[in-house]
């Protein structure tokens, strides 16, 4: 919370907790004033700064809907125009880059089936029949379906030109 940050910068910090408090709620305005007066605190929490900074924080973090996560990920399938690579991708990370996976699955709550559950999301929302026919034939495969995590030096593409864009370290989809 930035609040920290403020009170270190104009030195209150150092100040009675009840003061942090009040200067946070100041800072803050009179949505959280009202915010405030949902809260309750114990004897032992009541003009403390960090157990208000709690509060707070647990007001304004979102509620996660487990099932709606699951259903976004389940009910996504590859669209007509999009590779596979692409589908996969977009469904496992939103657009984040690939080694962020686990911390977007997370949010699924799929636990020790995580592995077996993406892959199954990933089969459910190909188009391509030969290629889930493939997998759904071949032995169990994590997330990692098609991908062999391999050193630069031993990656087939590693100096090769795309006869694409003609950029290099990497072949035209």
């Amino acid at each position: 919370i930035q609040i920290t940050v403020y009170l270190s910068a104009t030195r209150s910090d150092k100040k009675d907790e009840k003061v942090q408090c009040s200067i946070l709620l100041t800072v803050a305005g009179e949505d959280a004033v009202e915010v405030l007066n949902t809260f309750t605190f114990t004897e032992t929490e009541e003009d403390k700064i960090e157990p208000l900074i709690a509060k707070f924080r647990g007001y304004c973090t979102p509620k996660q809907n487990i099932t709606f996560e699951r259903h976004v990920f389940n009910t996504r399938c590859q669209q007509s125009d999009e590779s596979i690579d692409t589908a996969l991708y977009t469904t496992i990370y939103n657009d984040i880059q690939r080694y962020r996976v686990e911390k977007t699955c997370k949010s699924y709550e799929f636990g020790d089936l995580q592995d077996s559950q993406v892959r199954d999301g990933i089969v459910c929302g190909i188009q391509s029949a030969e290629v889930k026919a493939r997998l759904l034939r071949g032995p169990a495969q994590g997330i990692s379906i098609g991908y062999e995590d391999h050193e630069l030096r031993n990656c087939p593409a590693n100096g090769q030109m795309c006869h694409e864009c003609q950029g290099r370290n990497h072949f035209a989809r």
